[in-house]
This record gives C-alpha cells, sequence and structure tokens, in this order.
C-alpha cells in the first residue's frame, strides 16, 4: 500500500520510493532467494499499478499521449528490473536505480507541458 502511495505522488520523490521499496523487501525477510522472489512480486505490483494509470489515461478522451507513453516507459523499466533481479544483480541497486528510474520518466510529461 505504501508503494501505491508513494507511486502516485507528483513528483515522485525518488529517494522516497526507493527507501519505500527496500522496507518492503525488508519487512518480508526471508534469505536471498526468498528475498529476490519477493523483489519480482514487488516489481510485479508496481507494474499492476501502473497499468492500471495506463487504463486510466486511456479512458479520458482524448487521451494524453505523452502521459501514456511515459507510463508505458515506467511498465518496460520495471520489466528490466525484474530481468537484473533474475540475473542476481544486487537487490537493493536494482531498486533504488528502478525508483530513480521512474521519477524520471514519470516526470516527463509534466516537464514537456511546461515547455508548451
Amino acid at each position: 500500500k505504501a508503494l501505491f502511495v508513494e507511486l502516485d505522488k507528483s513528483p515522485l520523490e525518488p529517494f522516497t520510493i526507493g527507501k519505500t521499496l527496500l522496507e518492503a523487501l525488508d519487512g518480508l525477510g526471508g534469505d536471498t532467494q526468498r528475498q529476490r522472489t519477493n523483489a519480482r512480486w514487488i516489481v510485479r505490483f508496481a507494474v499492476e499499478f501502473l497499468q492500471t494509470k495506463i487504463r486510466a489515461a486511456c479512458a479520458e478522451y482524448p487521451a494524453e499521449v505523452e502521459t501514456t507513453e511515459s507510463l508505458a516507459r515506467a511498465v518496460e523499466r520495471c520489466v528490466d528490473a525484474e530481468e537484473q533481479i533474475d540475473a542476481n544483480t544486487s537487490i537493493p541497486l536494482c531498486l533504488e536505480t528502478l525508483a530513480g528510474d521512474l521519477a524520471r520518466l514519470l516526470a516527463l510529461p509534466a516537464a514537456e507541458t511546461r515547455r508548451t
């Protein structure tokens, strides 16, 4: 739930998201393999949240293309993070860089809107 709250903020705070992700993982505990499984689930929850936002953005007419594209790029970045976790990359590093990338990707539409 805390992850969804952080992902729904605008602008996103990468440090806070990273901290939330790592706290969720620590709260679940377990050995390294269990932590990898839990980290994958945490990333999947983020994907589900982002997909819900995509559906909501597409339900509006006319849909804002920049917003949906940024959300789709964020989903792709989550998939990359899951692949990195599967490849035995450091879990904290994966989750922290994911948080930073999500904040950057999801801030793009607002920045583009301000320039026009």
